[in-house]
């Protein structure tokens, strides 16, 4: 499992990388993960794609915090 900063990184990363579309960017890799069988990536984006909601909500305006 990634460590807890290495999640936000990525959070902020698909944030920062997809604007607004992050947290459906976020859907998408769950959505391929589980058609694929993975479990643990299934874990994974779904933690992140929580942090991309938290940094937005933090944000305020949608975008990410440096």
């Amino acid at each position: 499992m990634l460590a807890e900063r290495a999640l936000w990184a990525c959070a902020n990363n698909v944030l920062m990388t997809h604007g607004g579309q992050a947290p459906a960017f976020a859907d998408g890799r769950i959505a391929a993960l589980t058609e694929a069988g993975d479990d643990a990536g299934v874990t994974v984006w779904r933690m992140i794609a929580d942090r991309i909601g938290s940094l937005r909500d933090t944000a305020g305006d949608g975008g990410a915090r440096h």
